[in-house]
């Protein structure tokens, strides 16, 4: 697919934001930018590692040799409890959580400073709706999490009197 310049110039036209604005995220100088997108310059490797940390959702093969998705596939990651035997009648929380796409309206620049990429549209990128729906499943998991939790503990009396 080309070389980095040309992956770099797709970035950017898929986040729709400048290389300024790239640079500025990234940590770096705008010229910095602009050296490798005229092919004076390769990207360093803090440079890779800078643009995978700030845009979590990018495929890291593709953005340095060019193959595959630009975009990691949305795997749902799956949590598991073990069933410890020695609590009887506790199941696990139900697990089949569907995140609302509901998106809160802030004000533009609230925005900016909250999320670099944030179209200044009511539209949210695809990158932003990927981020949105894995936060919306963490929170729900955190729910079950702790609803289980509070089940345990009214469990430990009981199991402290069938011990003792």
């Amino acid at each position: 697919m080309g070389d980095f310049s040309n992956r770099l110039e797709i970035l950017l036209k898929y986040l729709d934001i400048s290389s300024y604005r790239l640079a500025k995220v990234i940590g770096t100088s705008e010229a910095v930018l602009s050296n490798i997108k005229k092919r004076k310059n390769n990207p360093s490797y803090d440079l890779l590692l800078s643009i995978l940390n700030n845009y979590k959702v990018l495929n890291a093969e593709w953005l340095i040799t060019g193959k595959g998705e630009m975009l990691k596939n949305s795997e749902k990651i799956e949590y598991t409890l073990e069933h410890n035997p020695r609590i009887e009648g506790v199941s696990e929380p139900d697990m089949d959580h569907t995140p609302s796409n509901k998106t809160a309206i802030l004000h533009p620049k609230t925005a900016k400073k909250l999320h670099p990429t944030l179209h200044p549209t009511s539209e949210n990128c695809q990158i932003c709706e990927e981020k949105d729906a894995v936060i919306a499943e963490q929170k729900a998991r955190i729910l079950d999490l702790k609803e289980y939790i509070e089940m345990l503990r009214q469990q430990i009396p009981d199991q402290k009197k069938a011990v003792g």
